[in-house]
């Protein structure tokens, strides 16, 4: 297959403008349920019909993209298991296909492998040597090179490496600014961006990435995997310290995700509130929220997480 499958996203959010604006019959193309909609359950099964289609007729690079598709929609259910099987199958299919590297279909296969390394909150180190050849100057990438600089951000925020993963905000941090919230990725950047200072506990350009969830990603409401505008916008407002309007950002996100099904982020929602009230020594008011989060990781195998909430409480 030629060309950009995954544009439908693009053209339709650019189209409608809104995610309550998409028309069913937009919303039966499984890349627009996934990667705009946030209907993960709808777009697994129809993810995977078109991998099964594609390797009947031998389209080994659509194969790919669509199985990682359905990874992706697994990951953020929290079909930990079930992803896990088909990440390795994606690998199998990326083990045949050199001539992919660097591919479009490549960028979206390391969201994939990034993906479940969020759930999983484990190998990081490969993580981040992964996604510094996708930064490479590369032009196939130039689409793309906003969002992979804040995943890369966010990568070295997840090991603590502060001085490396703040300079990488500055393409995200200019797209957040000039880009419409239609853009490819937009609501993923911001995301990943609030994500990046929340880990590091700083409040640089706090301003920049909150004005731009709330006139722009929250208005629009695309949705993605692994992501939450409501949770994104609790994270900023728990580092400025506005607690009250953090709580409140809290409880949109654990209704959003709840609608999606979306247990591992939900899982986390409970965490980050639980961090927000260790940060500031209030651990009675973590308590619950953090014994709630527990249980929330082991049902979920989020045993990086369980790590993580273990160290934040001791």
């Amino acid at each position: 297959m030629t060309g950009r499958g995954d544009l439908a996203r693009y053209a339709v959010a650019a189209v409608y403008g809104r995610r309550d604006r998409i028309p069913p019959a937009a919303a039966l193309d499984p890349t627009v349920a996934a990667f705009l909609l946030g209907d993960y359950a709808a777009a697994a099964p129809r993810f995977d019909a078109a991998a099964d289609a594609a390797k009947a007729g031998g389209q080994l690079a659509w194969e790919l993209y669509c199985r990682s598709g359905a990874a992706r929609c697994q990951v953020a259910l929290g079909e930990v298991t079930a992803a896990q099987r088909t990440i390795e199958r994606c690998r199998e299919l990326v083990s045949r296909l050199p001539e992919l590297q660097p591919s479009w279909q490549m960028v979206h296969h390391q969201g994939t492998e990034d993906a479940i390394a969020q759930v999983l909150d484990d190998g990081w180190p490969e993580r981040a040597a992964a996604i510094a050849l996708l930064l490479q100057p590369v032009p196939e990438h130039h689409w793309s090179i906003a969002c992979i600089s804040a995943i890369a951000a966010r990568t070295q925020a997840r090991m603590g490496r502060a001085d490396t993963a703040l300079p990488l905000l500055s393409r995200p941090l200019r797209a957040l600014r000039q880009a419409p919230a239609w853009a490819p990725n937009y609501a993923r950047i911001a995301y990943e961006v609030s994500q990046t200072l929340w880990l590091l506990d700083r409040r640089d350009h706090l301003s920049v990435v909150e004005t731009a969830l709330r006139e722009k990603v929250l208005p629009t409401d695309f949705r993605f995997p692994m992501t939450d505008t409501r949770l994104a916008l609790a994270r900023l407002c728990a580092l400025a310290g506005r607690r009250d309007e953090a709580r409140h950002w809290f409880d949109a996100a654990r209704k959003t995700l709840d609608e999606q099904a979306a247990r591992p982020l939900r899982a986390v929602v409970d965490h980050d509130e639980a961090l927000m009230f260790l940060r500031i020594g209030s651990r009675a008011a973590a308590a619950p929220l953090v014994d709630t989060a527990a249980g929330g990781f082991a049902r979920l195998g989020m045993t990086g997480w369980t790590r993580r909430l273990a160290a934040a409480a001791s």
